[in-house]
């Protein structure tokens, strides 16, 4: 399985062969992002966790609904952001603390 880089990060590229004809597809992968002093995870399944032990546990923060998947995390000027897929969209949400989001943006993926 190989890693996806710059717009298609927190994909992954999965491939499989039945039959003699092989396919591939994307497949979310959970991203990481050290925030304040925390590891935060984005999960393909629409969560974001928190770990404060360097991910040996981690806690539930947010739950976009298991419909999206949290495609990448990033931080700007004491922000946490977030890119959340939904079918062939993407939306762009923004916290101080990884609790409380509040949406920016979406487009096309």
């Amino acid at each position: 399985m190989a890693a996806a880089t710059g717009a298609l990060a927190g994909m992954a590229i999965q491939s499989s062969t039945v039959h003699g004809v092989t396919a591939a597809v994307l497949a979310p992968q959970p991203v990481d992002l050290a925030f304040n002093g925390r590891l935060l995870r984005g999960t393909a399944d629409g969560r974001v966790l928190e770990s404060g032990d360097n991910g040996q546990t981690w806690q539930q923060t947010a739950d976009f609904g298991s419909h999206c998947a949290v495609l990448d995390l990033m931080e700007r000027d004491g922000q946490v952001f977030a890119k959340v897929g939904l079918r062939n969209m993407h939306f762009t949400l923004s916290s101080p603390d990884a609790r409380v989001w509040r949406t920016l943006r979406n487009s096309a993926a």
